[in-house]
């Protein structure tokens, strides 16, 4: 039986890793193969639900394409990505642990008050200004 990996993120956008050949002749490398990790943590969805952080599970193929990424390298660094090889609930075992929200996370009347900012509601739209 093949192994699986799972990787549990808390970045709000998915994330798309590859591995590139090398560059022919001085020119541009070109992308051999590829592994989108999902995102989507600290965004509502279309049934106004908030994950914080979501799981996607990938091959050993695709884990050896990860782990040679640098870009992958540096979300696992940085406590936005997390490797496990069983499989959790991402909301209640693994966000806990991890870097709750990224620089592209959206902004929320919460994230402005652990900024020291008092968020208010303007006009009929709901705009947040401070």
């Amino acid at each position: 039986m093949a192994k699986h990996f799972y990787i549990f993120s808390t970045l709000s956008n998915d994330n798309r890793y590859g591995r590139y050949s090398p560059a022919p002749n001085g020119g541009q490398p070109e992308l051999t193969e590829s592994v989108t990790i999902a995102g989507g943590a600290n965004v509502i969805g279309k049934h106004f639900i908030t994950p914080h952080g979501v799981m996607t599970e990938v091959t050993e193929a695709q884990m050896d394409i990860l782990n040679s990424n640098f870009l992958f390298k540096q979300h696992v660094k940085s406590g936005h990505i997390v490797v496990r090889d069983t499989k959790s609930d991402p909301e209640k075992v693994v966000a806990k642990e991890m870097e709750k929200i990224d620089g592209s996370a959206p902004v929320t009347p919460e994230s402005l008050k652990a900024l020291g900012i008092a968020a208010k509601p303007e006009g009929k739209s709901g705009r947040m200004v401070s």
